[in-house]
């Protein structure tokens, strides 16, 4: 899935005469340099405040277990990309104090992996295009059991 304001082709209005367009990549490497940026700027700030809705993105899974720890009755939703049939996995709470007034929502950077997938729908697996609501315990349930059976692997 694509996100939604990135674009791959061009629009029809960006081709009007003169307009030169960037390539995607130049556009890419510039949205990489802007989050830096602005990262570092936050950094430099004495107090963040965040009044609105935040994405939060994690590159392990095990980071999974310490947001649904963390946040106050989240609910949980992993779903099924209908194009690629990549598993996903989000979770998501409301949050009314400092640093961030509004909705948390962490996903993890990548597709499950089938082990942590297949641990945490207890065998099952979803169609194409799904999604199930889960319990949050369900989720630190499948980490525990994942990172048991992978620490016995040769």
């Amino acid at each position: 899935m694509s996100h939604p304001c990135r674009l791959d082709s061009a629009p029809p209005w960006a081709a009007a005469p003169g307009r030169r367009l960037r390539p995607v990549e130049q556009v890419r490497r510039q949205e990489d340099t802007d989050s830096a940026g602005v990262l570092g700027l936050l950094q430099l700030g004495h107090r963040l405040d965040i009044e609105g809705d935040v994405l939060v993105t994690v590159e392990e899974v095990c980071d999974l277990g310490d947001w649904v720890t963390s946040l106050v009755d989240p609910t949980v939703l992993v779903w099924r990309d209908s194009e690629a049939g990549d598993r996903h996995l989000h979770i998501s709470a409301r949050h009314d104090r400092p640093p961030v007034r509004g909705v948390i929502t962490v996903s993890w950077r990548t597709a499950i992996r089938h082990t942590f997938w297949s641990t945490l729908l207890h065998g099952e697996d979803l169609a194409r295009g799904t999604e199930r609501d889960l319990r949050p315990h369900e989720v630190l349930t499948a980490l525990t059991r994942t990172r048991m059976s992978t620490a016995h692997e040769p």
